[in-house]
């Protein structure tokens, strides 16, 4: 008897591990479940992956998902991702929460924590972005027809969190108007 060749056991009966794996191609090739090997990539699954690479500090860092338009093509740089953060820092916080209730309806989202695996964003971020709808509708109705830089600026966030959390929808719309009155004022004296 031949030395055994390296790598492969010996089961009780004495047959190689390559007999018995040959045994099992076999099988494979004469049941349902397998083929010929010709029939290999239709049994394949292609599966494609969307991704695109930024530069952070000389170091690449991948993200799964589509890369957004406003960023070109080919490899993107420190620099254009930080223009891509602060435009979406700019974008209009009400049209950026009904963004994530379209979202969540597009693709039956149940809870955040679904949409932000989807987004990549922070679960708490997308909450508090949320929350904004819970303004009453004329403020949201104003805030989503008029988008002059200055009001933009002045609904921030942050404001109009502090407008919701005052609770009274008649109490909010007199600080809302309020606060539009103090931006036509301080635009007419520029």
């Amino acid at each position: 008897m031949g030395s055994p060749q390296v790598g492969l056991t010996k089961h009780s009966t004495g047959e190689s591990h390559s007999a018995a794996v040959q045994a099992a191609q076999g099988y494979l090739d004469t049941s349902e479940l397998g083929g010929s090997d010709d029939d290999a990539h239709l049994r394949t699954l292609p599966v494609a992956t969307p991704f695109f690479k930024r530069y952070n500090h000389r170091k690449v860092v991948f993200h799964l998902d589509h890369k957004p338009e406003i960023l070109g093509v080919g490899g993107t740089t420190q620099r254009a991702w930080q223009t891509y953060q602060s435009y979406l820092g700019r974008v209009r916080v009400v049209a950026r929460a009904d963004f994530y209730k379209r979202l969540m309806a597009r693709h039956g989202c149940k809870s955040i924590r679904a949409l932000s695996r989807i987004t990549g964003e922070d679960w708490s971020r997308i909450c508090r972005i949320l929350k904004i709808l819970e303004l009453p509708a004329p403020v949201l109705d104003y805030l989503r027809t008029h988008d002059s830089p200055a009001l933009v600026r002045c609904f921030t966030e942050k404001r109009l969190h502090e407008l919701r959390d005052v609770g009274d929808p008649d109490k909010i719309w007199d600080r809302f108007r309020s606060l539009l009155k103090a931006i036509s004022k301080e635009a007419q004296e520029n």
